[in-house]
């Protein structure tokens, strides 16, 4: 959808407190992969205010009300919280933009679902980098993400996607798709791939099963733009798209970034000579992350950073691939064969870390040990 029906316009401002009068217009963002979102434009006379606006996609989040009520807990705790520590705290977190009725969302007759937050002003999304810098400053904004969530019990919200990072499950879909796939042939070497690797998909999960890793409030999709930095200067702000926020574990949210932000090109990129692991970067954002969380990290935690980030970008080359072979209904395609494509860069990368492994932990170790000495 590169706009927004009028009649769906109409009806969305008849359950907001949105005037027509004041209605500039609309541009679409379409850097996500799963919901539709648009930014809105209001004329206010000496400023022009903005909106976001974001179809939930409910093939993918079958249950939009529990989605709605975990970003309405976190966000509400997280004002309280963020209210006593600095002057600026709207910022700091995405804020809901509730309709006429108070409710986080609205259901249209159509059967959509679409709910609305104020616009971070001043701020800005950045899609790659190999700034260190800015890394510094991303490893901050989700250290601190997982500083502010430190108390909060997370059996207080819903798992809205069941077994989202649970990677043996992910791996055994990933088998089922494969039999009697007549794709397979198109990406043998990448089945082989996640088959001979097969020991990855347990390296976080035995360790939750046993009981042995916290389970936190979790983003599980922290992406680098799902980080909001401030215009000019680039400082971290916060995180935003909070649709999956749930219970889960921080060496997920760790290698999450890590998977995507540490690549020196994209995330489908054909030429793989392209594609490398960014050990700087790396190096920069684990400074950040490790400042804002080493009062409260644990030591398994900390020993699994590189294990999570190995985990992760295995697991989402699983997923692309399965996708892939399923005829692409989960993740948004532009071209045929964008998913293959994404899974060859995955694992790519994947391999790379595996080699590197011991530099990585080493690095994490030498970062930690300075953190909790200063």
């Amino acid at each position: 959808m590169d706009s927004l029906k009028n009649n769906i316009l109409s009806e969305i401002f008849n359950l907001y407190s949105f005037s027509l009068n004041q209605y500039v217009g609309h541009k679409v963002i379409s850097k996500g992969h799963i919901n539709t979102t648009f930014v809105l434009y209001f004329d206010y006379g000496n400023k022009v205010k903005r909106f976001l606006l974001q179809e939930i996609n409910t093939a993918v989040f079958k249950e939009p009300e529990k989605l709605m009520k975990n970003i309405s807990k976190v966000t509400t705790f997280a004002l309280k919280k963020l209210k006593n520590k600095t002057k600026k705290y709207k910022n700091k977190t995405l804020r809901i933009y509730k309709n006429k009725n108070k409710e986080t969302f609205v259901k249209l007759s159509d059967n959509s679902y679409w709910r609305v937050y104020h616009y971070i002003e001043n701020s800005v999304s950045i899609d790659k980098t190999k700034d260190n810098l800015i890394m510094y400053e991303a490893g901050k904004v989700i250290g601190n993400f997982y500083n502010i969530y430190n108390n909060y019990d997370s059996r207080k919200i819903y798992e809205v996607i069941n077994d989202f990072h649970n990677t043996p499950k992910r791996y055994q879909s990933f088998i089922d798709s494969t039999i009697n796939n007549p794709l397979y042939k198109t990406c043998e070497n990448e089945i082989n791939f996640i088959i001979n690797n097969k020991y990855i998909s347990d390296l976080i999960q035995k360790l939750i099963d046993s009981k042995k890793m916290p389970i936190r409030v979790s983003h599980n999709d922290t992406k680098l733009n799902n980080i909001m930095f401030e215009y000019k200067s680039n400082k971290g702000i916060c995180l935003v798209d909070l649709d999956t926020i749930m219970p889960g574990c921080i060496c997920f949210d760790f290698g999450d970034f890590i998977r995507s932000a540490c690549n020196s090109s994209f995330e489908d990129e054909e030429d793989l000579s392209k594609v490398n692991f960014m050990i700087d970067q790396f190096t920069s954002f684990s400074n950040g992350f490790i400042e804002k969380t080493k009062g409260f990290i644990t030591d398994i935690e900390i020993n699994n950073l590189v294990n999570g980030a190995i985990v992760m970008t295995y697991e989402c080359g699983m997923r692309f691939l399965t996708d892939y072979l399923n005829n692409n209904i989960y993740f948004k395609i532009s071209y045929e064969n964008q998913n293959l494509i994404r899974a060859k860069t995955q694992l790519h990368l994947c391999n790379q870390m595996i080699c590197n492994k011991g530099k990585l932990e080493n690095i994490i170790k030498t970062l930690y040990t300075n953190n909790k000495a200063s």
